[in-house]
């Protein structure tokens, strides 16, 4: 069994840049009758990463949630890379096991995770014998070519 988890970036102003991990939660404002309601107020759901954060020794934890956009959610794979960290849908990551090797973006389909590496045209399925190394991941990819133009 594996820890459900996600991780998104923030979508204040003062946290946009910040990502947060815990449980995804996805809220409506309000609950309307008509049809028309729903049209006119496009925006009722808010998005929520659930976390906890510690206080202190032996005292009871914080739990706190955060506001995040959507559009950067990425689901826990249950795999870690070779240095510890999680492997996120989205992550840029090398793979190596047995002499094979692949590079590309972690992407979800059919129910399995795997590694779409468009260069070689192949898709390397994530498992727990294969080595990781995560190269960024592509959101923060997208900001910093956005950053150049």
């Amino acid at each position: 069994m594996r820890d459900i988890l996600f991780r998104a970036k923030g979508i204040d102003d003062d946290d946009k840049d910040r990502w947060y991990e815990g449980f995804y939660i996805a809220l409506n404002d309000t609950t309307y009758c008509i049809k028309e309601d729903y049209e006119n107020h496009p925006d009722n759901t808010k998005h929520y990463i659930i976390f906890d954060q510690m206080t202190d020794w032996g005292l009871p934890n914080r739990h706190l949630q955060a506001r995040i956009n959507p559009d950067t959610l990425c689901q826990f794979t249950g795999i870690v890379a070779k240095d510890g960290r999680r492997i996120y849908e989205g992550d840029i990551v090398y793979m190596r096991c047995d002499g094979l090797s692949g590079y590309g973006t972690v992407e979800f389909d059919e129910g399995k995770f795997y590694i779409n590496d468009t260069k070689r045209r192949r898709h390397y399925f994530l498992d727990n014998h294969s080595k990781y190394r995560i190269d960024g991941n592509i959101y923060d990819r997208k900001e910093e070519q956005n950053g150049k133009d």
